[in-house]
């Protein structure tokens, strides 16, 4: 996969009742070009879908505007997603292992992910100004 820059810049991880613990996120910046492409792929895959669910009785109800929707919506978030996030490289403020996360999609704080060792809902926040 490859991506046209990617940045370091530090967030800290936090989950209910531990100390929360500096990290590092590895992001990388989508060009529009690469953006557009994964919304279409998103409409390429759901739309289709949602005109095949027309011939299944009663479900195309929901199935059919479901997946018109849901295509829709997956693409406007592609669109928006001009850093993404490549890795976490930090300890688990529950666990205290230091560990790489992948937790992929959209540079924001407030994104939760799960530690693969502990399984506890982490959330990341990240500085001010990162998602610039």
């Amino acid at each position: 996969m490859r991506h046209d820059t990617t940045a370091d810049v530090p967030g800290v991880l936090s989950v209910f009742g531990a100390v929360p613990s500096p990290v590092t996120v590895t992001a990388a910046r989508q060009g529009l070009g690469r953006r557009i492409g994964h919304a279409l792929t998103a409409l390429a895959i759901s739309w289709p879908l949602a005109a095949v669910c027309v011939f299944i009785p009663l479900g195309h109800f929901v199935l059919v505007p479901g997946l018109l929707i849901t295509g829709g919506v997956v693409a406007m978030m592609k669109l928006r997603e001009d850093w993404s996030i490549v890795r976490v490289r930090g300890v688990c403020p529950r666990c205290q292992r230091e560990q790489e996360f992948t937790p992929g999609g959209r540079l924001a704080s407030g994104r939760t992910f799960e530690c693969p060792r502990c399984l506890n809902t982490l959330r990341l926040v990240v500085a001010d100004g990162a998602q610039q």
